[in-house]
């Protein structure tokens, strides 16, 4: 689902604040 790590970061911030 996740690409390498390069989103890694950017992807958990976006899901933490849209929970």
């Amino acid at each position: 689902m996740l690409r390498s790590g390069i989103l890694d970061g950017r992807t958990t911030e976006k899901r933490m604040e849209c929970v």
